[in-house]
């Protein structure tokens, strides 16, 4: 039997099925390779980002002598909330809202996203991949809503003064 005969005994529509079969694993293949490089491009991002973080930390507790006003424990409390808050389908607005109230200065804003760091949030749907990524790539990510979204934070930080912008 040579390659090219394989097929020829297959009523039309077994080969039909074939060729869809094949058309969709090709498709998939394609698509994991695709979700694999953006997951690797935003993690690069994440990691530049973390590092522009610090460094913009010391530079402005000894430049302008601005420090958090917070403690270390308050921020691990917030980041978790905010992670907690976007696990699984849905997120809660009202937490991300009550987090950056509490914030009072900029240095608290870049302590919240140091601290925050590079989180794995569980999208709650089998075939969707989960997120990684920093603060601010996951309130991109997740509120999204019109009820509350990054523009509501950007007011928040507004409000109180504070420069920093997502």
């Amino acid at each position: 039997m040579s390659l090219g005969t394989t097929f020829d005994g297959l009523p039309t529509w077994a080969k039909g099925v074939i060729a869809v079969a094949g058309t969709a694993a090709a498709a998939a293949i394609g698509y994991g390779i695709y979700i694999g490089v953006k997951k690797r491009m935003q993690l690069a991002d994440a990691r530049k980002e973390q590092d522009v973080v610090e460094d913009e930390i010391a530079k402005m507790k000894k430049e302008k002598n601005i420090v958090p006003s917070l403690n270390q424990s308050q921020f691990e409390s917030m980041a978790n909330a905010i992670k907690t808050a976007f696990d699984g389908i849905g997120s809660t607005g009202g937490v991300v809202e009550r987090v950056f109230n509490s914030l009072n200065n900029e240095a608290d804003i870049l302590q919240l996203i140091k601290t925050y760091g590079i989180r794995e949030i569980n999208s709650g749907i089998y075939l969707v991949p989960n997120f990684k990524g920093t603060l601010s790539q996951a309130l991109t990510d997740e509120i999204q809503n019109k009820y509350f979204n990054v523009n509501d934070v950007n007011k928040i930080l507004e409000k109180k003064g504070i420069k920093f912008r997502f």
